[in-house]
């Protein structure tokens, strides 16, 4: 499992973050937000729907939070466990993993920080970490 986590494709003498703008920049494409505003839209749908059409603003944005932070999590796993592939192909190569901008463990440590994010929204929306953790569970990455 060590070998797992401490597996790296970079150079060590290579220095990949000027700033720290650069650097949440590498985090934030884990993430994969493009592919997150996709299921967003389909969550305030479903909201919509299932309230009838009454929507309360404070439960909608707590669920489409909560929904963010497990899509974004799984997401960041995904990167995690592609790495390897990615590094073969022209077009992925240069993800964060693959190209050395982010450690296989510190996207780890990513993930599961996105993973607990919920809990912060349990009191509007309790069931927003239940399911991002069945989600996460189910995934066939993890």
């Amino acid at each position: 499992m060590q070998d797992l986590l401490n597996t790296t494709t970079r150079n060590p003498a290579d220095r990949h973050h000027e700033t720290l703008g650069q650097l949440c920049k590498s985090y934030y494409q884990l993430t994969k937000p493009r592919i997150i505003v996709l299921l967003l839209i389909e969550t305030a749908a479903a909201v919509f729907l299932a309230s009838g059409g009454d929507v309360d603003p404070i439960v909608l944005l707590a669920t489409l939070a909560g929904g963010w932070f497990a899509a974004a999590s799984a997401n960041v796993i995904n990167c995690f466990y592609d790495r390897d592939i990615d590094q073969i192909m022209e077009r992925t190569r240069w993800r964060p993993i693959p190209s050395g901008r982010i450690r296989p463990r510190d996207a780890l440590i990513f993930a599961a920080i996105l993973a607990i994010a919920p809990l912060l929204f349990s009191p509007i929306s309790p069931t927003s970490p239940l399911l991002c953790w069945l989600n996460l569970a189910s995934s066939p990455t993890s």
